[in-house]
């Protein structure tokens, strides 16, 4: 590092590296952190002479906007005097001309040559140690553990030099739809009408409500890549069916999938009829929501009703709530199978007709 430092600023500097060379031997003893220690001192001062270079850049830049004849000529008329002086130099010193100039002057011209020069000629040297100053990969200490704000550096699209968060990255690959997830990432959000790819809303547009109290949904048939997911939708009609939040995993709702409706055979888009099963939380506007088959805990139900007094004619309504249409048995009391009229009024209420009186009990399954 003290070769670094010197380079950068020269000689005056020498006290400065011998003394932050000492301070570091003593007190970092490990390689790792004195490789982390001579990296951050190479930004620093790799940082400090690109300021002192813009600061330069912005006088000129100044001089050349507001100033008169004599600010915009002084340094290109000190330029070519320097060199002609340095040419003339060069023939008095070869003995083509009887004239002795004292070394003094010339280590002073020499200075000075070297430094307008320098300022003219050597603006990319800040770029070519920057350049340089990076070490090889496997010198930088392993972290092994890894945090959301943790960054790796690459390149965008534009070929820009970019840093990328872990927590970016993996919001990212969460929400394109580019690696497989088991289900169908779209973004919940509130307007009404036609839906874009990758989008589901409520029916009739809306804020987000809590998962209990959705029973339908419109629902984009293409994903966010604008692949046709319209078979595997028509593939869960009938099975559980789950939305996740896919920032938060706890905040889901898990239904039944009833049916898969377009109102036009040209749309794109569809509606989702819901039987709610449970769930936790709200939908919430601009989320992405994996949506995906989930049959957990839907094992075959079934309900049995107590005694019931059927009479002739008379519809009576049983409440079975299994979500779902079922099949229906009804037993009499000695035991005999009574077939009557069912009707099912939804997915979780039928009604039953006789044309005689009796007493029994109704099984659905």
């Amino acid at each position: 590092m003290s070769k670094l430092l010197a380079k950068l600023f020269g000689g005056a500097a020498g006290g400065v590296v011998e003394k932050l060379t000492g301070i570091a031997d003593k007190f970092i003893q490990t390689k790792d952190e004195k490789a982390k220690f001579e990296k951050e001192m190479t930004q620093i001062f790799i940082q400090a002479e690109a300021e002192m270079q813009k600061n330069v850049t912005d006088r000129w830049k100044a001089d050349l906007e507001h100033g008169n004849w004599l600010t915009r000529s002084v340094r290109p008329l000190v330029l070519v005097f320097l060199i002609v002086t340095t040419v003339i130099m060069v023939f008095v010193d070869s003995g083509s001309i009887n004239f002795e100039v004292e070394e003094k002057w010339t280590d002073l011209l020499q200075l000075v040559l070297i430094t307008v020069i320098g300022a003219y000629f050597g603006g990319r040297s800040v770029e070519k140690i920057k350049k340089k100053s990076m070490a090889r990969i496997t010198s930088y200490a392993l972290d092994t553990t890894p945090d959301k704000n943790d960054k790796v550096i690459g390149s965008d699209a534009g070929g820009e030099t970019r840093n990328f968060s872990f927590e970016g990255i993996s919001n990212f690959f969460n929400t394109s739809g580019l690696i497989n997830l088991n289900g169908v990432v779209e973004q919940f959000v509130t307007t009404n009408g036609s839906l874009h790819q990758g989008k589901f809303s409520r029916v009739g547009g809306g804020t987000g409500v809590a998962f209990s109290s959705i029973s339908s949904l419109k629902v984009s048939l293409h994903n966010l890549n604008n692949i046709d997911v319209s078979e595997f939708f028509d593939h869960l009609v009938g099975q559980g069916f789950k939305i996740s939040n896919v920032d938060n995993l706890n905040e889901f709702g898990q239904y039944v999938l009833l049916s898969v409706v377009k109102a036009n055979e040209e749309d794109t888009f569809a509606t989702f009829s819901l039987s709610y099963l449970n769930g936790n939380g709200n939908l919430r506007d601009d989320k992405y929501y994996l949506l995906n088959l989930d049959n957990t805990g839907r094992t075959d139900k079934n309900f049995t009703s107590p005694n019931i007094n059927f009479q002739a004619g008379v519809a009576t309504t049983i409440a079975h709530n299994l979500s779902k249409f079922p099949a229906v048995t009804t037993v009499d009391s000695a035991g005999s199978h009574i077939v009557g009229e069912v009707q099912h009024t939804d997915n979780n209420n039928l009604t039953l007709t006789f044309k005689a009186s009796f007493q029994g009990k109704v099984y659905v399954n």
